[in-house]
C-alpha cells in the first residue's frame, strides 16, 4: 500500500490525508500522509524513515512568524508583502510563487517547479505562464529579488 505522495518524486495515491509542506536540501514539494492500518507496521516505518531523513515544515493553520529580509517583510499568515514599509498587493499566485521563491534564497526553481508546487491540483499542463508572474512580481515590488538563471528558472536574492 503506498501512503505518501511525493509531488517531485512520483510517489502516487489516490486517497488524501495530512499534507505536509516538503522544504529541504534540493527537495521541494508536498507530503501527503495517510491513514495507516494498525497491522502496517513496516509502512509506518517507512514514513518514519521518510520524515526522519527530510526536513519538513508542517502546514497548520497556526500563524508563523513573518519572514524578513531588511525592508522586505512576508506575512504567510495574513497572505501579505510589505516592501519599505508598503503593502505590496499580489494575487493569489504572485504570492504563492513569491513565498516560494523568499523561503529558499539562492536555490533556482525551474518553471515546472514552481508551477507543479504552487498549483499541484490544476488540470492545465501549460507552465508557462510562470515567466508573466515573475515579470509582474518585479514591477509590482520595483526591485530586483527575483533573479532569473537562464536555462534553469528563477531565485530569490535577499535585498
Amino acid at each position: 500500500m503506498t501512503v505518501f505522495k511525493k509531488l517531485n518524486q512520483g510517489y502516487r495515491t489516490s486517497k488524501s490525508g495530512l499534507a505536509v509542506e516538503v522544504i529541504g536540501g534540493d527537495v521541494v514539494g508536498k507530503l501527503f500522509i495517510l491513514s495507516v492500518e494498525e497491522d502496517d507496521l513496516e509502512t509506518a516505518e517507512k514514513i518514519m524513515a521518510f520524515i526522519e531523513s527530510t526536513e519538513l515544515v508542517m502546514c497548520t493553520d497556526l500563524p508563523s512568524a513573518p519572514l524578513r529580509y531588511k525592508a522586505l517583510c512576508i506575512d504567510a499568515a495574513c497572505r501579505q508583502v510589505f516592501w519599505q514599509g508598503k503593502f505590496i498587493e499580489l494575487t493569489p499566485m504572485e504570492f504563492d510563487v513569491f513565498h516560494l521563491l523568499v523561503r529558499r534564497p539562492g536555490r533556482v526553481f525551474s518553471q515546472r517547479e514552481i508551477y507543479e508546487f504552487v498549483a499541484p491540483d490544476s488540470f492545465d499542463s501549460s507552465w508557462t505562464g510562470i515567466s508573466s508572474i515573475i515579470y509582474k512580481l518585479r514591477h509590482k515590488l520595483n526591485a530586483d529579488f527575483i533573479q532569473t538563471v537562464y536555462g534553469k528558472g528563477y531565485r530569490f536574492l535577499p535585498p
